[in-house]
């Protein structure tokens, strides 16, 4: 099975194997395939095992046992079409529960997508603010 990685934080993340003139940049949303040898390469880089236990980057097609090497928390990831369903449905229970657990690149799309939205006011914008630390009100502003 081939070995893929797909960026699904908001933000572009490249990856760099010099020893292999590697290096690819993924804006959000990219699936790159990978060889065994880049990937081999990419596990000893520290840089690299953060950003997938941090959820900013999602193997597929590697095999279990070398990715509990890589990627030791196998919970459910969101993406921003997730994130963004939940804020369009507007429920504050099911975002509570998302956002609290929430890794640091899911709360970064949470903010970003508030943003977009314009979301001010309401429980999404305060639960966005307790557990990110965002005013979303003031960070529309900054921003307009």
């Amino acid at each position: 099975m081939a070995i893929t990685v797909k960026n699904v934080s908001s933000a572009t993340v490249s990856l760099l194997v010099p020893v292999l003139k590697f290096r690819r940049e993924l804006p959000p949303g990219r699936e790159v395939p990978l060889s065994q040898e880049v990937y081999e390469e990419l596990t000893y880089s520290a840089g690299f095992s953060k950003m997938l236990k941090n959820h900013y980057l999602v193997l597929k097609g590697v095999e279990e046992d070398n990715a509990a090497e890589v990627q030791e928390d196998t919970s459910t990831v969101y993406g921003r079409d997730e994130i963004a369903k939940m804020m369009d449905d507007n429920n504050p229970a099911v975002f509570l529960k998302f956002i609290k657990d929430a890794r640091p690149a899911e709360k970064e799309s949470a903010v970003q997508l508030a943003v977009e939205k314009n979301l001010t006011s309401g429980p999404i914008p305060a639960l966005i603010k307790q557990y990110c630390g965002v005013d979303i009100g003031k960070a529309a502003f900054m921003q307009s």
